[in-house]
């Protein structure tokens, strides 16, 4: 019985990881196939608990972050307990409880090498509809109601336009095709099925598609930042003995530093290339929306902008590309803190060394995770993730492996 128990969750799991390029697509009502898979799947989840969850140093680590997401939420929450009123309290805690519980199913799903190896053949099935709907979207032969319009050319490829497919924003596209890209290229190979060159190469060129159907500065910043930070993790876990904490602490920032400042400049190099002359008012847009945002959080930089306010900017801060400036407008920096820690854990628990395994493959998965993690840090500064659905399951999947990893040290 227990067996068929585990196995449910694990069938159902995979179910909920395929449904996600389907999230605007609602099945009973305005609730999409994800939504109703992930209340399945947690309640699955809670009755075979006992027997899924690992070992005791997997279950402390996912006690710590699970306390950490306490105290994010909790924090965010302390703001309407206090100004502001029962319906909004309410209304605040379902949006925040909604993504979290995307967080909440890979952390908590995820028990062993094997399934986290399979929710990223998973995913990169996912990034391959992704990718395929966004160019014959952006090349008119898909039309999506539900999706985005389809907005002008940025490469000045004629016949093709931007075009994010099944997805509602660029972020989400940059960061499954990022992890698709790094999965198919350094762990495929490793992989019995994926060894195929002749499975390999189309697979990685629909995902080049995808990456130019979607002409965005984000999906380019992130595979940049994925695929240079992946080769830069790969060198910490060779050469440990002379690569110290400290230089990862002042080159990780540093290089985000200089990869954002590329996202920055792109317009202009893109103008210069085109000749395009609209592409810089974004950049322009999104730089007032930080100023205006950094006047409001210099009201309450500890807890965040009181209820009432957030209520009367709402539409404004849930339009500000940058999950941290929107978290702390909403719970100041105290709210902002427990994702920052998350983040860094995830980093730890990748990069450290396994006595039981140190072969080229577990250097391999470790520097993936590693890379993905400073790929949605990044990302996360330039689009609205604080309710994308793929920010948060990526997260999730990301910490949940990091949770498994620091069990087997």
């Amino acid at each position: 019985m227990i067996g068929k128990d585990i196995r449910f969750l694990d069938i159902f799991f995979a179910l909920w990881i395929l449904s996600v390029p389907f999230y605007q697509i609602g099945l009973v009502g305005t609730l999409s196939a994800d939504n109703l898979l992930t209340i399945l799947v947690l309640i699955t989840w809670t009755f075979t608990a006992p027997f899924s969850v690992g070992d005791k140093s997997r279950i402390i680590s996912i006690s710590i972050v699970l306390v950490l997401i306490f105290i994010h939420v909790l924090i965010i929450m302390i703001t309407f307990t206090t100004r502001g009123t029962l319906n909004e309290f309410f209304s605040v805690l379902s949006t925040e409880l909604k993504f979290k519980s995307y967080f909440l199913v890979p952390l908590l799903c995820i028990s062993n090498h094997s399934q986290y190896i399979r929710a990223l053949v998973l995913l990169s099935v996912d990034g391959l509809m992704i990718s395929s709907a966004a160019f014959l979207q952006a090349t008119g032969l898909l039309n999506l109601s539900f999706s985005r319009s389809v907005a002008g050319d940025r490469l000045g490829i004629e016949g093709i336009s931007r075009s994010p497919g099944l997805f509602a924003n660029y972020g989400d596209i940059a960061i499954l095709l990022t992890m698709t890209l790094l999965v198919v290229v350094f762990l495929y190979p490793r992989l019995r099925f994926g060894r195929s060159v002749l499975l390999r190469y189309p697979f990685i060129s629909l995902i080049v598609l995808g990456v130019i159907a979607s002409q965005s500065r984000n999906v380019m910043l992130s595979v940049l930042i994925g695929f240079s930070t992946y080769w830069f993790f790969i060198q910490i876990m060779l050469n440990r003995a002379k690569v110290r904490g400290i230089k990862l602490l002042f080159l990780i920032p540093f290089g985000i530093c200089a990869l954002l400042a590329f996202y920055y400049s792109l317009p202009a190099i893109m103008e210069v290339i085109v000749g395009s002359g609209g592409i810089r008012g974004s950049v322009l847009d999104r730089i007032e929306q930080y100023q205006i945002a950094f006047k409001l959080i210099s009201d309450g930089p500890v807890l965040g902008m009181s209820a009432e306010h957030q209520i009367r900017h709402n539409e404004f801060i849930n339009s500000v590309h940058n999950l941290w400036l929107i978290y702390m407008l909403k719970g100041g920096i105290l709210t902002v803190l427990p994702l920052l820690g998350l983040i860094w854990m995830s980093l730890r628990w990748a990069i450290r060394p396994i006595s039981s395994d140190g072969s080229d493959w577990s250097i391999r998965v470790g520097a993936t995770v590693a890379s993905m993690t400073m790929v949605i840090f990044a990302s996360s500064m330039v689009y609205v993730a604080h309710s994308s659905i793929l920010f948060w399951i990526t997260f999730g999947i990301l910490v949940g492996y990091g949770a498994l990893r620091s069990s087997r040290t």
